[in-house]
Parts: structure tokens; sequence; C-alpha cells
């Protein structure tokens, strides 16, 4: 089968959109499938190529930048630009999407939340949508259409599922993500102690990893605010990732006297986020919301109990006091208190960690890419 891809935002910037794509495509073409991606790619763009897949970039300007510097600052502007970003991808993605289908004889079209684009595509091809988390109220009109449309299918998974089901009583398959094994995976007692040293970390530090995009919602300053409240010396908090609020968080740590505790790593691709994880004895991710953490899922495969707020996805992924804890968003008293409880208290540790790596071992992309194979199936017969 033949399968083009579409994701405005690849060679953009990463997130969790992203990372289950990739990996979906490339688990697809293990299955013998031929897979190309459509992408957009900003002038300032810093991310690179991902690796192993045929990648076709469009240029256009990138407005999602203004939504995260006014998100929760200014109302309704940010989810304009956010809208105007991918009206402009949509209409100059469609010549080279017509030209694709044709030239390269598609036989589906797999798109990530544009559901106006996949309107038009099922004109030409059979189409089918994931959506990474609920959709935008705007779009339910659209979506409860297109789940009529037999040439079009939708799936998803986590909290968007229940969404679906309860505001739409619109059709969607759930198809859960999956975890490169191979990549993140539990590391040797000497793995870890070089991926500290690499770091700069030492053997008695308390190390908490997070990995997110450093955007507004995903919960970095509480984390900041709460180590700055007199918590111990030896806890240390290594950060995954880029974006534009990189330097705001970089000055809070600094203002909070945290300098020298919080190590911001940068964007990383797979083999780095593992291996920033193997550095850590706890993962936190603090975000207003999340549909399915991905991260979440890699860290617990490497062997980290959890620490999240309980929002969204997050419930159906932790099991309060056994693969790691939930607390209130932005309570930074009980996220201390947690993590304190942790560093006290070793043999706890190292059970919450076995039940995480134990939970992880569900989740498979070959699954992913089979039941997805299926639903291709069924557009196509």
């Amino acid at each position: 089968m033949k399968i083009l891809f579409i994701n405005r935002m690849m060679g953009v910037a990463w997130g969790g959109g992203e990372n289950y794509d990739y990996h979906l495509a490339r688990g697809l073409e293990r299955r013998g499938h031929q897979v190309v991606v459509l992408t957009g790619r900003s002038d300032r763009s810093a991310v690179p190529p991902p690796p192993g897949l045929e990648c076709i970039s469009i240029e256009t300007p990138y407005l999602r930048k203004h939504m995260y510097n006014l998100a929760g600052k200014v109302p309704i502007l940010p989810g304009l630009f956010a809208e105007a970003d991918l009206r402009i991808f949509m209409e100059r993605a469609k010549q080279t999407i017509l030209r694709l289908i044709r030239e390269r004889e598609i036989d589906v079209v797999q798109i990530l939340a544009l559901p106006y684009l996949a309107s038009w595509i099922t004109r030409h091809s059979p189409a089918a949508m994931r959506f990474p988390g609920p959709p935008a109220w705007f779009q339910s009109g659209m979506l409860q259409h297109l789940g009529k449309n037999r040439r079009f299918k939708m799936f998803t998974h986590g909290d968007a599922v229940r969404y679906f089901a309860d505001r739409l009583q619109t059709p969607v398959r759930e198809i859960p993500p999956g975890i490169n094994r191979e990549i993140f995976r539990r590391p040797t007692s000497s793995e870890k102690s070089q991926a500290r040293a690499e770091m700069g970390l030492g053997s008695d530090d308390f190390v908490l990893a997070t990995v997110g995009r450093l955007i507004a919602g995903k919960g970095h300053e509480f984390l900041i605010r709460a180590l700055g409240r007199g918590s111990d010396p030896r806890i240390k908090l290594v950060v995954v990732g880029g974006g534009p609020l990189q330097p705001q968080f970089e000055s809070l740590a600094a203002q909070a006297g945290l300098a020298d505790r919080i190590l911001f790593r940068g964007h990383a691709d797979p083999a780095g986020v593992s291996r920033s994880l193997w550095a850590a004895d706890a993962f936190c991710l603090l975000s207003s919301y999340e549909n399915y953490s991905n991260a979440a899922l890699e860290a617990m495969a490497t062997g980290l109990p959890v620490i999240a707020s309980s929002v969204g996805g997050f419930v159906q992924q932790i099991v309060e006091g056994e693969n790691g804890h939930l607390i209130a968003y932005n309570d930074d008293e009980k996220l201390l208190m947690r993590v304190h409880e942790l560093l006290a208290k070793p043999d706890r540790l190292l059970a919450m960690a076995s039940k995480a790596e134990q939970f992880a071992t569900r989740f498979s992309w070959d699954a992913a890419a089979g039941q997805v194979e299926e639903l291709y199936g069924e557009l196509t017969s």
C-alpha cells in the first residue's frame, strides 16, 4: 500500500503528534508499505528531517509561535493565529497533495487533525485522520459530517475517545501509541552512571526529568517554582525540549537560585531523550492538559515512576501510588512532598519503577501499525 502522511508540524517543531506519526510511519514501512510525508517548514525551523522517512516540505510562515507567546495573556487571539497557520498550510499544500496522489499512485492519505483539508482530500482519495487530542469545538459540525463519509475514517486514543463518544456521538477508532523498546528501555547501572556523568550529575543526586516543548501549559514554571520552595539541594531537574519560552524559564530558574540545579538540554532526538531519562530517578509532567502522554509512557519504559497532574489521559496512565502519583494542577506543595517521599524511600521508588516499566510493556508501535493497516484496508476494500 502507498500512503501519504500529512503532518503540518513535523518540519517545524517536534511534539507528541509528530512523535506518534513518525513511529507509526516507520511501523507501516516495516510491514511492507511505502510512506511519504508532507510537512510544513518555516524559514526559522531548526528541526532536522526525521531519520529514515521520505519527507517533502512546503515553506509556510510559522504563525503558531504567536499563539504560544500569547497563550494565557490574550483571549481568542492565540486560537486565531493557530487557525490561520493551518489554513495557510492547507491552501499551499493542495497542489502538492494532488500531484503526489497522482504521481505516487497513493492508496490512502493519513492526516493529523486537519478536518477541513480531510474533507477536500476525500474527493480525490480515501483518507484517515488522527486526532492527538479532543478537537476544537468549532470543528464539531465538520467532524460529524465527515463521520458519515464512506471514504473517511478517524482514530484517536486517550481522553479524546471519551470526547468523540460523549460530545460528538461520532464513530472513532481507538488506537493507542507505542514505544520504541530498542531505545526506551531500563538502563544498566553502568549506563545510568555514564549518562549522569555526561551531564555533570553526581551519584548522590536525586534527578527529576521532564520532556516536552517549552511552551505555555506544560507546567515547567510549576516545576521550577516547586524546586525553589526550600527543596533538598540534592534534587536536580533535567529539562528536555526546546521552545519559545526557554529564555523565560531559564531566567525564572536563575531568579530562584536554581541555575546549577536545572539543566536545559534543548531539543533532542529519541536516543537523546532516552539518554536523559537514563540519568533520572523519576519523571514529572505537570501539564494543564494532556490527552495521553507518550513522553510519560517512554519514561515508564525506562523504569521511571511518573508524577503528573490529574488531568486528561494521565488518569488512564497512572495508578496512584503504584507506577506514579497524580497531583492537582499547580499544587507545587504536593509535588514537592511527593518528590521528597521518593527521595526518602528508595525501596518504594524501586517498586514503583518496576510497576511503571511493567505498564509500558502494553504498548508497541508494531501493534499500532497493525491496527492502522486494518483501518486502511477497510477504506480501500
